[in-house]
Parts: C-alpha cells; structure tokens; sequence
C-alpha cells in the first residue's frame, strides 16, 4: 500500500511538472486564453449577479456583459481616442525640441566628456519618446488577420470559461485520487480568493490612479493630463517598479512641456510638485486604498514580489509581469498545501503511532 501510495504522489507530481513545461513552451499560444482567464475572474461576480439575483439565465448574463463592454469601449474610444492622439503627438513633439536643446546644451560640459553625452542623447533620441507614427500606422494583413483569431480566441474561451467554470474544477477534481478531492477543494477555493481580490483590486486601483492623477493635474494646470493620468495608472499596477516608472514619466513631460499653467511656478518646481503628486496618491493607495479592496491578499515578502515580476516580464513579456505576482502566490499556497500533507501529517501520524 505504502509503494502504492508513493508511486501515486510521484505520478501526479511528474504530471504536474509535466504540464508546467508543456505551457511554457507554448507560452505564446496561451496569451488569448490567459487574458479570458483574467476577464473571467474579473467580470463573474457581475454575471453571477445577473443570473442569481436578477433570476437571469447565465448564458445571456454573459453575452449581457460582452454587448455593455463593447458599448462602452465604443462610447470611450470616441470620447477619448482624438485627445489621446492629440495628446500624444504633442508630447513627442515637445521631446524632440528637448532632445535638440539637450544637444545644443553639451557644450558647457567638460571636452572629455562632450562625445559620451551627445552620443548617448543622440542615441536615445533615435529610438524616440513615443513614436506616434507607429502608434497610428494600420498592421500588416498577417498581423491584423493574427489579431482577430486571438480576439475570438479570448472571447470564445472567456464565454465559456464563466459558463462552464464549475464543470471544468469537478471534471479536475474528480480525476484527482478520492483522499485529496476535498481537500484539493479547499485548496482551489483558496486560489480562487487570491486571484479574485488581487486582479480585481487590480482593475479598482487602475481607475482610482487614473481618476485622482487626471483631476489633480486638471487643476494645477498639467498639460496633456489625461494622457499622463493614464499611462502612470497602467505603471502602477506593476509591483514596486511601476510606481517609480509612474512617477519618473510624469515628471519628465511636465519637464519637457514647460511646467503648469494654472500656478506660478518655473519648470524645475513643477516637476517637483509633479513627482510630489505622485508620492501623496501613493501614501493614498498603500493606507486607504489597497488595504480595502486587495488586503494582505499575497502574502509575499517584497524581495520576491520583485524578483517574480523581473523573471516575469524576462519569460512572459508584459504579461509576464501582470501574472508573476498572483502566479508566485498561487504557487505558494500550492506549497503549503504539498508540505502539509505530505510532510507535516506523515510526521504526525509517525509521532502518534
């Protein structure tokens, strides 16, 4: 019985590692499918809403939700979309007069030092701030035609990730040997919760960020607020870089766009005020914010919170970097579990007998 059981916890084990492989090598085919894993987690509650207390059936409450999504990405890109390109030619404009003036400026260093500066700002002016043109130009027919097949990919599965959730976790756990049915329930149970608060705290504080960042620059006279508001709102939502990246991006167009209009103040203290700015919603988030809508949801020492984001982005790219938080405390819960049944109750037993 014993051989039996080890050979049993070895098998599982084996296939585990064995499906861990299979999706890291096809890391790239699974992007769509992640991205409705997300979208499911993030919008069930609002379906659940729909078909359990509003009495309506699931599958409408779910193409409910697509048809209010797409009227409202509609109603946003019309609203938004020309500002945004407005504002984000003029941002690129406004860096290429900072590049230039930056290379007039060389002259004032030391002789020694001169070639190594123009190099380096001629150099980082060829890759260009924000590259408008590439921002606007329409892909080639193979990526567009790409493009589509996973934007079915994505709604295809989501629609039937948030149908058929509860079916897919029995037809997992029933394959699962009857000892650890249950207590893999729990375990799964667990998972859910994590993920759940983590990724919808994530869209919360998104829009929070965006919100208090857009009407504060409004009212100091920031130009190109809504783009900055935007952009630093999406930095944000990546572990202890982003709000740094956040912060350093703002700054540096309110530097390159001449400071505010709206107070009396020169460029350097406005950038100064801007990056201040940042700092305040930021003492916001960690102490009202994120302890109401994400709470000690991790659990994850910052040393690993950081170091899961960097191999993220380095294996997954930017996806990479959204999922190696709730990923890493996935996997700790996972081990957990493993050690305390098959470490700690084995020792228990032994100690009891």
């Amino acid at each position: 019985m014993s051989i039996e059981l080890s050979f049993k916890r070895f098998f599982y084990i084996g296939l585990g590692i064995a499906i861990v492989l299979f999706l890291f090598w096809q890391r790239a085919v699974l992007s769509p499918f992640l991205f409705a894993m997300i979208f499911a987690y993030v919008f069930n509650p609002l379906i659940s809403l729909f078909s359990n207390r509003l009495r309506i059936p699931r599958v409408i409450s779910i193409l409910l939700v697509y048809l209010l999504l797409i009227i409202s990405a509609v109603i946003v890109t019309l609203l938004l979309s020309k500002l945004l390109t407005n504002e984000i030619g003029n941002i690129s404009k406004n860096f290429s007069v900072f590049s230039h003036t930056l290379q007039k400026e060389v002259s004032i260093l030391p002789s020694w030092a001169q070639p190594y500066v123009k190099d380096s700002i001629e150099d980082f002016s060829d890759k260009q701030f924000i590259d408008t043109a590439n921002f606007l130009t329409i892909p080639q027919f193979a990526k567009v035609f790409t493009g589509f097949i996973n934007i079915f990919a994505f709604l295809f599965s989501a629609f039937f990730f948030l149908k058929d959730y509860r079916k897919m976790i029995n037809i997992f756990l029933e394959g699962l040997p009857s000892d650890y049915e249950k207590k893999s329930r729990t375990l799964l149970s667990e998972i859910n919760k994590v993920l759940s608060r983590y990724l919808r705290g994530q869209i919360i504080l998104i829009l929070t960020m965006s919100t208090m960042l857009y009407i504060t620059f409004s009212l100091i006279g920031v130009k190109y607020a809504l783009t900055i508001a935007i952009i630093s709102s999406l930095f944000e939502i990546v572990p202890i870089i982003g709000p740094i990246a956040a912060a350093f991006f703002g700054g540096f167009v309110v530097l390159i766009s001449g400071g505010v209009t709206l107070l009396p103040l020169n460029v350097l203290e406005a950038t100064v005020l801007t990056i201040g700015i940042y700092y305040i919603t930021r003492l916001l988030q960690d102490y009202l914010i994120l302890p109401v809508i994400i709470g000690n949801a991790t659990r994850l020492h910052p040393l690993i919170v950081l170091f899961s984001v960097l191999v993220g982005e380095r294996v997954y790219g930017i996806l990479g970097v959204l999922l190696a938080v709730p990923l890493v405390a996935t996997l700790k819960l996972i081990y957990e579990f493993l050690v305390k049944e098959f470490i700690e109750v084995p020792e228990k037993k032994i100690r009891e007998n």
